[in-house]
C-alpha cells in the first residue's frame, strides 16, 4: 500500500478500516497495479458476552426416573435427550430430531465431547440437567453385534435402505466408529454397502470376505472404543462444572 506525504503520521495499530484506491501505473516499460491509501480509522473492539447456561448434575441420583419425574412438574417444556433406555413414558428426542429448549435433560451418557457439544449447540439451552443412563453396548462386541442387527433389519424391512446418523443414534456411537463398523461387517462378508447421497447408505446382504483388512480394522476399532470408554469415565466421574469445557 502506497501512502503518500505520510510524513510522520504513526501507522495505525490492531485492527483497522482502510479506504485506498487501486491506480495502474508504467514502470519501466512494466505495467503495475498499486494501492493508494486515503484514509482509515481503527475498529472498536466489540464486547462479546457469553451466555452462562445453569448446570445441575444428577448423575450419581440412585433414582433418575424419579427426580426427572420432578424436574418435568417443574419444567414441563424441558427437552430430553435420549437414545438407549429411555424415560419410561416421557417423551424425548435422539440427536436427529433435537429442537431449540430453555431446558435440556441429557440422560444418556454421551459416546463423545463432540455429541455432547452437538446437541448443546443445537438446542442452544439456559439450564442443562445431567443424568448418566448407560447404553447397552459395554463392550465392541455388543456394538457390532447391535451394529449388525440394525442392517439386518435395513435389509429385510426398508429394501436395505438406511442412513449413519440414524445408525450411531441407535447405537448410542459416534458417526466416525459407526462408519468403521460398517466397514468391518463389509469386510466380514456379512454385508457390503453403496453410499446414496450424503449419508444415506444402501445396504446388502454380502458374499466374500477379505481377511487381511479385518486386522487393520480390529485394531483401529479397539483404539476408538478405547477413547469412547475413557470419555465415558471421564463424564461420569469429572466435576459437574467442567462436563461442557
Amino acid at each position: 500500500v502506497i501512502w503518500w506525504n505520510a510524513g510522520d503520521e504513526p501507522l495505525p495499530t490492531g485492527k483497522f478500516d482502510l479506504a485506498y484506491r487501486l491506480t495502474t501505473n508504467d514502470y519501466r516499460g512494466q505495467r503495475q497495479v498499486s494501492l493508494v491509501w486515503i484514509d482509515s480509522h481503527a475498529l472498536k473492539a466489540m464486547e462479546v458476552k457469553q451466555a452462562v447456561i445453569k448446570l445441575i448434575d444428577h448423575r450419581q441420583d440412585s433414582q433418575p426416573e424419579l427426580v426427572l419425574k420432578t424436574i418435568l412438574n417443574d419444567t414441563p417444556q424441558a427437552l430430553i435427550w435420549a437414545e438407549n433406555q429411555p424415560p419410561r413414558n416421557r417423551p424425548y428426542c435422539d440427536r436427529t430430531k433435537l429442537s431449540g429448549a430453555d431446558v435440556l435433560i441429557i440422560w444418556n451418557i454421551p459416546p463423545a465431547p463432540k455429541v455432547l457439544s452437538n446437541i448443546i449447540e443445537t438446542v442452544k439451552p439456559k439450564e442443562i440437567h445431567f443424568f448418566a443412563r448407560p447404553s447397552d453396548a459395554a463392550t465392541l462386541q455388543d456394538f457390532l453385534k447391535i451394529l449388525a442387527g440394525l442392517v439386518k433389519f435395513a435389509v429385510s424391512q426398508r429394501a436395505g435402505k438406511t442412513n449413519l446418523s440414524q445408525l450411531a443414534s441407535a447405537t448410542v456411537q459416534t458417526s466416525d466408529i459407526v462408519r468403521l463398523g460398517l466397514r468391518w461387517l463389509q469386510e466380514k462378508g456379512l454385508y457390503s454397502f453403496t453410499t446414496l447421497s450424503g449419508e444415506d447408505t444402501q445396504a446388502q446382504n454380502g458374499s466374500r470376505s477379505n481377511p487381511g483388512l479385518i486386522k487393520q480394522i480390529n485394531a483401529r476399532l479397539q483404539e476408538l472404543w478405547s477413547e469412547h470408554k475413557a470419555y465415558q469415565h471421564y463424564y461420569q466421574t469429572c466435576d459437574s462444572n467442567n462436563i461442557i469445557t
